[in-house]
């Protein structure tokens, strides 16, 4: 069950620096029962930074039966590009490009970067990749998280950028003990539900570098991450298992 909202908003701190804070939403603004689908819709009055390209990010916090927990897989807009009659309006479709400028912003070079690029531009070009196969032959299938964000900064720290650069980051494939064709579905917006097999496995493609939930209706949760070395996957059932990559 959706449960509130964590957002990031960029302020100004000192020296004129941006910085960006949080502010947790709860539950009664945003609407209690809202599907994993539907972005935040609920108005919020922030006072931010002034800016061109100013991204803010909307991370959902789901209830479960051993706690709350937040997504790694947040809706985003950009500041003033996304505004709309004086609301500015959240899809899931912005946050990846939206994270990769929020990096560039905090991190320790080409911070200033941001304010001139077209991110009309970088969301388009991610999107048009994230509908492309790799050599092996696995499609991404729509899956904008599985663009990888580190050529698209490093070309962006240097006030460069090139679509022919994009890549698709290699999904760490996995299976987890389920049940018999039990049926999961994600908390990242962009991936299909997943069903177990007749012998309870369920196979995971997981995003590297983002801790990824996968819920079932009877309340049976899996928590799966991997990096470039090692996969990890907890169940709510008890259940834990951890490989090499």
């Amino acid at each position: 069950e959706l449960t509130g909202w964590r957002l990031l908003y960029p302020i100004e701190s000192g020296g004129g620096e941006l910085t960006f804070k949080s502010l947790a939403v709860n539950a009664q603004r945003c609407g209690r029962g809202a599907g994993r689908q539907a972005p935040p819709r609920q108005r919020v009055s922030l006072i931010m930074a002034r800016g061109l390209n100013l991204p803010v990010l909307a991370y959902p916090v789901y209830a479960a039966a051993e706690g709350a927990f937040e997504s790694s897989f947040p809706a985003a807009a950009f500041y003033p590009l996304d505004v709309s009659r004086g609301i500015l309006r959240l899809d899931w479709e912005s946050a990846p490009a939206a994270e990769i400028i929020k990096s560039l912003i905090t991190g320790s070079s080409g911070g200033a970067q941001h304010t001139v690029f077209d991110v009309r531009r970088l969301r388009t070009a991610m999107q048009r990749k994230s509908e492309t196969s790799k050599d092996s032959g696995w499609s991404a299938g729509g899956n904008l998280w599985a663009v990888d964000p580190q050529p698209v900064l490093r070309r962006l720290g240097y006030g460069l950028f090139r679509e022919s650069a994009l890549s698709l980051l290699e999904p760490v494939c996995v299976e987890a003990a389920a049940g018999a064709k039990s049926v999961f579905g994600s908390d990242n917006p962009f991936a299909p539900a997943a069903a177990a097999d007749a012998a309870g496995l369920l196979k995971l493609e997981l995003i590297p570098n983002k801790k990824t939930v996968f819920a079932a209706e009877d309340g049976h949760i899996i928590t799966a991450f991997a990096d470039e070395e090692i996969w990890c996957i907890k169940s709510s059932r008890g259940v834990s298992e951890s490989g090499t990559r």
